[in-house]
């Protein structure tokens, strides 16, 4: 974990408590299982998008693909469980992720995303990550617009915070893309085969 993300949670300020769905690609879900040695169904669910969610520019404005895009369909997303304060059900008291090196796509990408042209550029629902705000200046976190960085010098600063490089950020980006098609044309298959509840 990043020192700054691992700051992040020892404040509280981390995108770990946030009460967002915890989007989950079937392979994050089969890499999860595994390295749990259990079943996909003890720790995913197969719902609806929040409140949080559905109030987010990215998600009303739909002006940038995103994960969001996925509940088109039938209005629901594969996701981690929550506990009752809607933080991710793998973070810890102390502030790490009990499954660091099994975690979700969008943790490691997060807060970094691809633009329609492909280039990175910050995660939609970023505006309030402190690591995001201390780059960009964003004292308003509910200020998407400050997120824009046509320069993509804050972006390298924020990807230096955390420990990425360009490439790699893009690699794990390009991974994310390719199981968001598999999800697409798998979803509905994988959520009967695995027995996974839906709400």
């Amino acid at each position: 974990m990043s020192l700054y993300c691992l700051e992040c949670s020892k404040k509280e300020l981390d995108c770990c408590r946030e009460a967002h769905a915890k989007f989950t690609t079937l392979k994050d879900a089969r890499r999860i299982a595994d390295f749990l040695q259990t079943d996909v169904s003890s720790f995913t669910v197969y719902g609806e998008l929040n409140d949080k969610d559905r109030e987010e520019h990215i998600y009303i404005s739909r002006d940038r693909g995103y994960y969001y895009d996925l509940t088109r369909k039938d209005g629901k997303l594969l996701q981690l469980k929550e506990k009752r304060d809607g933080s991710c059900m793998f973070h810890d008291e102390d502030g790490r992720c009990r499954i660091y090196s099994a975690r979700l796509l969008i943790c490691r990408t997060y807060p970094f995303w691809f633009s329609a042209k492909g280039d990175i550029i910050f995660d939609g629902c970023s505006s309030d990550c402190p690591i995001v705000c201390a780059v960009t200046g964003n004292d308003d976190p509910e200020d998407v617009t400050k997120i824009e960085d046509d320069e993509g010098s804050r972006l390298k600063l924020a990807l230096e915070y955390i420990g990425h490089t360009p490439g790699l950020i893009r690699e794990i980006l390009g991974q994310m893309m390719d199981e968001i098609e598999d999800y697409r044309l798998n979803i509905h298959q994988f959520v009967r085969d695995n027995r996974i509840e839906i709400i």
